[in-house]
């Protein structure tokens, strides 16, 4: 718990951390040292999904549940809850799929976006090439790769030109 102070809008919030078990996650609530019972307002979910699990069309469908029941539930009976949840697409059909598609699931604003949207220029092929090989040859010979790291940050400019990458969030709002 943040500490109270008056004025302060964080004061006393809450933070706590579970695992996506029903168990672990259902009926959360804290008691403040004012008496006041607090539940969630706010989730955020990181990956609710394995490989493993993603293979699975049954433990897919499982992890749908768990996150419209119990994860969005967590607020309590009648209460909304924001959500926000970073999540990878495995394989077609997988319980990220199945969020980020607005009509199975438009309680969430899933966005679907890619990872790298252009690789590096031509130019820079053999610099790539080069760190791979500094990289591979640290770590056969038990070092922890840092030539590599001070060869790309000293070719950063080079290896990079041309390049952009992207992270992908999903929003649920409530």
């Amino acid at each position: 718990m943040l500490p109270v102070i008056e004025g302060s809008l964080s004061s006393g919030i809450v933070i706590s951390s579970s695992g996506m078990k029903g168990s672990d996650i259902r009926g959360q609530n804290y008691a403040r040292a004012d008496g006041q019972v607090v539940r969630p307002q706010l989730v955020l979910v990181d990956d609710p999904q394995t490989t493993e699990s993603a293979w699975s069309p049954s433990q897919s469908q499982r992890r749908e549940a768990i996150l419209a029941g119990d994860v969005l539930g967590m607020a309590g009976p009648g209460k909304k809850i924001a959500g926000l949840m970073a999540c990878t697409v495995i394989r077609p059909g997988d319980m990220a799929d199945n969020i980020l598609d607005r009509d199975k699931h438009p309680e969430w604003q899933g966005e679907r976006t890619k990872m790298i949207y252009s690789f590096p220029d031509a130019n820079a092929e053999k610099l790539w090439a080069k760190y791979a090989e500094i990289r591979a040859d640290s770590l056969r010979n038990d070092g922890d790769g840092s030539q590599a790291t001070e060869f790309y940050r000293s070719n950063r400019d080079v290896m990079d030109a041309g390049s952009q990458c992207c992270m992908a969030a999903t929003v649920q709002r409530g």
